[in-house]
């Protein structure tokens, strides 16, 4: 499966089960491993949650530091701007859930699920694309026009500086 098909699915996956409870969800991803497999030798995951809510096994950092869900991680990082906004966003998305790569439509879920969309969410990506050293890199974009899909990624540096703002956080509150 090329990269742009993987990216499709695992979107259209978000939207699909986004909006099921948990044990809905745990139904409906075993019946699909069940029906169409891993695609490897590997063991299908034991645990599985819902996009969203609870914690996948990435997320074992911000557990130990007491951070649940989006909206604990959200409120401890403490977003300045709409270009922050995005940026926490896109580190639960990529650090939490796991995605090596995304669409601006997965934060932005995220936002606008705790009460924090972002009304064009690639200008407020766009202000950690622009940055010096860039929190985040573009990796494609599907089409010709302004509004194609785009493919993004946390650089090193955006994983650092959201950590160093989580520090910071916890330092302020013990």
């Amino acid at each position: 499966m090329d990269d742009e098909k993987e990216v499709q699915a695992i979107s259209d996956i978000y939207r699909i089960l986004g909006g099921l409870d948990e044990d809905t969800c745990l139904r409906v991803l075993t019946l699909a491993i069940s029906k169409f497999g891993t695609g490897s030798n590997q063991q299908a995951p034991s645990a599985l949650v819902t996009p969203h809510q609870g914690v996948s096994n990435n997320s074992s950092e911000l557990s130990e530091s007491g951070f649940d869900s989006f909206a604990e991680l959200y409120d401890a990082f403490n977003a300045a701007n709409e270009t922050e906004q995005a940026l926490i966003a896109a580190y639960w998305v990529q650090k939490v859930e796991g995605s090596t790569s995304w669409q601006s439509l997965a934060p932005n879920k995220l936002l606008k699920d705790t009460g924090y969309g972002i009304e064009n969410i690639t200008r407020a990506l766009s202000g950690s694309i622009d940055r010096k050293p860039k929190h985040i890199v573009q990796l494609k974009k599907d089409g010709k026009s302004k509004q194609a899909r785009k493919t993004y990624k946390l650089t090193s540096a955006g994983i650092k500086y959201v950590k160093s703002r989580l520090d910071d956080a916890e330092e302020v509150v013990e």
